[in-house]
């Protein structure tokens, strides 16, 4: 798949722009100091930041930790720095429309009820398969990944073009190229920040047709992130896992989020009921001040409910909690603008079911 000139211009802009001819890589001249003329960009795709954009993983904190345990996955190596590129998404309350209708892959078909934009930036003749992963929805079984801190490129699969990931995530494979519902080498959002050197892939989410199958996924507040698995002819600089996490965002709806359980404060004489400290996602700007606590905040619970921390003796993680966000809000979506702040006089522990299944 390769660009003319002018598609080029039109997916990277003028500054910095990018020309896949032929397989080899030719360079703007404002983008000399990144590499030489003759490079190509499948042995140098980690060079190219996008430092306009923020990095997901240092808002993460923490909290992102379980999940790359649970699944053998680590954040991109842009540059020798752990990155996950900011992916965009927007979310329709029922009955209404996406703000953002150029998202709208294909209009003659099903109306998308969210799409998501995950950057993109590796090129397409490096990459064995993109598959998604989701924090909540993706089952440990479902997302085989390999490790290999000292290689020099991605170690080789046991299986390649592994149908061990579901179809339905793997938006990209060297073989079909782009999956149905997803388009790669987009353009970014109209009136939204550009990019200088990376570009987007898009997805389109669509509720199922059958009563019989109804829309599960995703969990409210669940981590989404697009995986990249090289090839093992391919260098990778210094990545070390096979899949890495490339971008990604947390995929809040209108009403919820969620937020992980650190800490219990009993009840006082001012104040009859517990206070949860809960792990959430900070400001990357107030991470250097206070590294320890900048993505911890204080919630209160909506009724009677009990909710336990994690142990990190016994290395157990505290309830995943539904957090009810402003329920008197008038927007009709959610993107991933809005709510960076958690508010605590308002936001409340919600004992809805989202995160797990208990017997008694």
């Amino acid at each position: 798949m390769y660009l003319d000139e002018d598609e080029m211009r039109n997916t990277w802009g003028e500054e910095g722009l990018l020309m896949y001819a032929g397989g080899r890589l030719r360079l703007h001249k404002d983008a000399k100091d990144y590499l030489d003329e003759e490079e190509t960009l499948e042995s140098t795709y980690w060079l190219f930041d996008e430092p306009k954009f923020p990095n997901i993983w240092d808002r993460a904190g923490n909290f992102l930790d379980d999940m790359c345990k649970k699944f053998g996955v680590k954040p991109a190596k842009i540059d020798n720095n752990d990155r996950i590129f900011e992916a965009r998404y927007e979310i329709v309350k029922h009955g209404e429309e996406l703000k953002y209708q150029e998202a709208i892959l294909d209009k003659s078909k099903k109306t998308p009820v969210a799409f998501m934009d995950y950057m993109s930036g590796v090129p397409y003749n490096a990459v064995e398969m993109k598959p998604i992963l989701w924090e909540l929805s993706t089952k440990e079984d479902e997302y085989p990944a390999l490790t290999d801190e000292n290689a020099a490129a991605a170690p080789v699969p046991d299986i390649f073009f592994d149908e061990t990931y579901i179809d339905s995530k793997i938006f990209y494979d060297y073989l079909f190229l782009d999956s149905d519902g997803t388009e790669g080498l987009m353009n970014g959002l109209s009136g939204e920040q550009g990019t200088d050197f990376l570009w987007w892939t898009r997805h389109n989410m669509i509720l199922p047709e059958e009563a019989d199958k109804p829309q599960k996924f995703p969990t409210p507040g669940e981590f989404m992130a697009l995986g990249v698995r090289l090839f093992p002819t391919k260098p990778w600089g210094d990545n070390t896992t096979s899949p890495f996490m490339f971008s990604g965002n947390w995929f809040d709806t209108l009403y919820y989020t969620s937020a992980i359980v650190e800490e219990v404060l009993e009840p006082t004489d001012l104040r009859p009921f517990p206070l949860y400290k809960v792990k959430w996602r900070g400001k990357e700007e107030d991470k250097e001040a206070d590294p320890e606590e900048y993505n911890k905040f204080y919630a209160r619970p909506s009724g009677f409910e009990e909710y336990k921390a994690g142990d990190v003796i016994q290395g157990t993680p505290g309830d995943r909690v539904a957090i009810l966000k402003d329920v008197a809000t008038t927007r009709k979506t959610q993107t991933w603008k809005d709510d960076q702040e958690f508010l605590e006089p308002i936001w409340r522990i919600a004992p809805i079911t989202f995160y797990e299944m208990k017997r008694e």
